[in-house]
């Protein structure tokens, strides 16, 4: 017998223009609204990648955000740690920089400073020599170096007395004495003294004569002996020895 097909209403469906779709633009309400949903999988640790030609879901947040990273045609992620996105295609553009920039490295093997070649090793000062600022509570000993040098004056603290008799044969008056800062000495009489400063004086070879009451200061650093000689009897001296 003949077949007659006879026309039915649908009321559902989820498809495109189906009842479940949502007119954009329209009020949603989470839980409730219906639509056309994108599929996707949250899922931070995929057991199996996909392979070439397979179709798959997106994968989501737990935002529901969709989960995106950047990749070079040759697959390889870029915004990591090792491979920090540039804003320049090759990393040779100079970018600006601003706020504080601080030097964090040393520079070493200097050899020049402000143009000018750094003075090395022992030498005479020029214009290369570093100059150095010592604090008033530095303690830095101090080297000679040549023949100059400049330091504070040395103060006598000791004095020795003596009362040599000068005759007619070369006395000593004061034997050498790297230690001696200073001397005195004065004439008692009753003869005059020829006082040399070194070793054997005689009456053509002396320093001074010291005339009876004379006084005498021996010139300050000089550290030799000291002798002296009368022309006839004796001449008493009171000596003093500053150290």
């Amino acid at each position: 017998m003949p077949f007659t097909s006879i026309p039915q209403p649908i009321t559902g469906g989820s498809g495109p223009g189906g009842s479940d779709s949502q007119q954009d633009k329209t009020p949603f309400s989470e839980g409730t609204s219906l639509f056309v949903p994108t599929g996707g999988v949250f899922n931070d640790v995929l057991s199996s990648p996909l392979a070439e030609d397979e179709a798959g879901a997106v994968r989501l947040t737990s935002v529901r955000a969709i989960h995106v990273n950047l990749r070079d045609n040759a697959g390889n992620q870029h915004g990591t740690l090792t491979t920090p996105l540039r804003t320049d295609p090759t990393g040779t553009t100079a970018q600006p920089v601003s706020g504080s920039l601080a030097i964090v490295s040393t520079v070493t093997n200097l050899v020049q400073l402000n143009g000018q070649a750094i003075s090395m090793n022992t030498g005479v000062r020029d214009a290369g020599t570093q100059r150095v600022t010592i604090a008033t509570n530095d303690i830095v000993p101090v080297s000679q170096s040549g023949t100059s040098w400049l330091s504070k004056e040395v103060r006598s603290s000791s004095a020795a007395s003596s009362s040599p008799s000068v005759t007619t044969v070369s006395t000593s008056i004061l034997a050498a004495n790297v230690n001696r800062l200073g001397a005195t000495i004065y004439n008692e009489g009753p003869d005059i003294c020829y006082v040399k400063l070194g070793a054997i004086a005689s009456l053509t070879s002396y320093s001074l004569q010291m005339v009876v009451g004379g006084y005498y200061e021996i010139p300050f650093a000089y550290t030799g002996a000291i002798d002296g000689i009368t022309l006839i009897g004796t001449a008493q001296l009171r000596v003093t020895e500053l150290s």
